[in-house]
């Protein structure tokens, strides 16, 4: 019984953390703003990235720069400054000063400032790739994982022209392989953590906005709000790091599908890797799985 009784007083003090983790251009930064309208999810963006101790080369990224006088210039989209930022503000010359310390230490004091330790706040890094924190201590984080997935269709022709543009060769492999590499590593890695975690599309997403929202906020346990739905107008994210696009009022006023891959140079070629059987099955049970 005493073990019992110890074992709900850990768990209701310990930090909410919800991770978005996925493909880079798969939605990660809109659904952070988005969950980010909901008074109890404060989005924080690819904090994990800029909470890492800058290595020696890195003297252009964007986490160095922040622990300077950049972040009195660089704009968060809760309107401020990074330096004025209510959450950022105070913490970035903390950080400067203890790049050392543990990252289970960097976020506790990070989401401190959220309140996420005594209330029932939920706090969201989005940072795609980022699988460093499934090892934060348990006994210390609620961690969960929403893995979001894009249609490789839709996916697939704009990586292409990123990697024309840089020159790089057999683009339309490369993407493929890259897009099933990764969706199948964390699915591995996922799965074998044991965290709980909620498997969406980024169609399931942009088409079907309220009802993905309610699915999360069942999930985690918050009443839903009709505001996540208009994720730049009433979002309560601190996003530094992300989608260049993020303060761009225009482009997240609401959330829309982007069907930019089906115009005038749609490619044929990407949307046939969908009929190859094995990339059929992980594109239904990865994006349409709800």
């Amino acid at each position: 019984l005493i073990a019992v009784l110890i074992f709900f007083i850990m768990n209701d003090a310990r930090y909410r953390l919800l991770l978005i983790r996925g493909l880079e251009h798969s939605g990660t930064t809109i659904l952070d703003l988005a969950l980010g309208g909901n008074p109890q999810i404060v989005g924080l963006g690819e904090a994990s990235r800029l909470l890492r101790e800058p290595r020696p080369g890195d003297k252009h990224n964007g986490p160095r720069l922040l622990r300077g006088p950049d972040r009195f210039s660089r704009l968060c989209t809760c309107g401020e400054t990074a330096g004025n930022c209510s959450v950022w503000g105070d913490y970035l010359p903390w950080l400067v000063d203890n790049d050392f310390e543990d990252m289970s230490l960097k976020f506790a004091r990070l989401l401190d400032r959220c309140g996420s330790h005594d209330s029932n706040i939920w706090c969201v890094d989005s940072y795609q790739d980022d699988l460093s924190l499934l090892s934060l201590p348990r006994e210390k984080f609620d961690v969960r994982i929403i893995h979001l997935v894009r249609d490789i269709r839709s996916w697939l022709p704009g990586r292409i022209k990123a990697a024309r543009r840089k020159g790089l060769p057999f683009s339309r492999i490369r993407g493929a392989a890259r897009w099933i590499h990764v969706n199948n590593k964390f699915s591995r890695v996922f799965n074998a953590s044991s965290l709980p975690v909620l498997r969406m599309g980024y169609e399931e997403f942009a088409m079907y906005p309220e009802l993905c929202l309610r699915l999360v906020c069942n999930w985690i346990g918050v009443p839903f709000c009709d505001k996540m739905i208009f994720p730049k107008a009433y979002s309560n994210s601190h996003v530094l790091l992300g989608n260049p696009v993020k303060n761009n009022a225009s482009r997240f006023k609401s959330i829309k599908y982007d069907a930019s891959w089906m115009s005038g140079n749609f490619d044929v070629v990407s949307s046939s890797c969908v009929f190859l059987p094995f990339v059929a099955k992980m594109n239904k049970q990865h994006v349409y799985s709800n």
